[in-house]
């Protein structure tokens, strides 16, 4: 009478036919177009977190999901710029996602859900001794369909935003950004090299779980690395200082909340670090 999980052994089959189809028209030596279609898969499976008896086994479906995508990719000013752009949309079934029944962690096919986003990526190197990555993408999701027990379960109260058809899915910002410039400057004549290099990176607010659990929402943020290499000549060997966080930015990268326990825990992300590391070539 005190098993959590149901006894015996059970037994899921699943098959699955993922193809993916693409096409690539080259109308110059430096443009290239094209689009694709592919399907995903994710297998089935069983939840096993219980903490209350089980007299039968709660099973979970497979996910699926179907992705369009068209872009561009292009070398222009004379290999110095780099210009790429990508559009896609991804429609998922059957979405596996993890949220509470009373105090169990459960896993279950809670509906279906759309994507729609914009990826740009930029490379330039207007000078020989400066490149600059930088990269901008913006994502639409939303849930199409979800199911009536989780709506129930998560729905929105004072301390949740809840699920709701039309939400945001959870891990799934709107906005990314990142800039990275890169110096690279020669010493002396032996060929060694010193390189400096900044990166920064923008992601606007987002859910940790499907809840919404307004404690652990995740703020926008503003993450800076930087780091400064010695490459000695021939690179026989470098040197690399470098520290991460520069700003000390702290959020909370994932967590659950427990209402029927009182409980919403979540884990921050790292702090200010720094690093050096000595590499050699042999």
């Amino acid at each position: 009478p005190l098993r959590v999980y149901a006894p015996g052994i059970n037994h899921k089959k699943f098959n699955n036919f993922s193809p993916k189809f693409g096409i690539q028209l080259h109308p110059s030596d430096d443009v290239m177009l094209y689009g694709s279609y592919s399907a995903g898969y994710k297998t089935g499976g069983w939840t096993t977190r219980y903490t209350t008896p089980q007299t039968s086994v709660s099973g979970f479906g497979p996910e699926k999901a179907k992705t369009w995508e068209v872009g561009l990719k292009s070398t222009l000013l004379n290999r110095r710029l780099i210009f790429n752009l990508a559009a896609f949309t991804t429609k998922y079934t059957g979405i596996q996602l993890n949220y509470q029944v009373g105090t169990s962690p459960t896993i279950a096919n809670v509906g279906d859900a759309r994507i729609k986003g914009i990826e740009i990526e930029l490379i330039a190197k207007p000078a020989p001794f400066l490149t600059i990555n930088s990269a901008l993408g913006y994502i639409d999701s939303h849930y199409t369909y979800l199911d009536p027990a989780v709506q129930v379960t998560s729905a929105p109260n004072s301390f949740q935003l809840g699920a709701t058809v039309g939400g945001d899915l959870p891990k799934t910002p709107t906005w990314k950004a990142n800039i990275s410039p890169r110096i690279d400057l020669p010493i002396g004549g032996a060929g060694a090299e010193l390189s400096l290099i900044a990166d920064y990176t923008y992601t606007s607010s987002q859910r940790n779980n499907v809840e919404g659990t307004l404690l652990i929402n995740r703020p926008s943020t503003s993450v800076v690395n930087a780091s400064v290499i010695f490459n000695a000549p021939d690179k026989a060997y470098s040197v690399t200082i470098g520290g991460t966080n520069l700003t000390n930015e702290r959020y909370v990268t994932s967590g659950s909340a427990i209402p029927a326990s009182g409980v919403i825990a979540g884990i921050y992300s790292r702090p200010r670090e720094w690093y050096v590391r000595l590499g050699t070539k042999f």
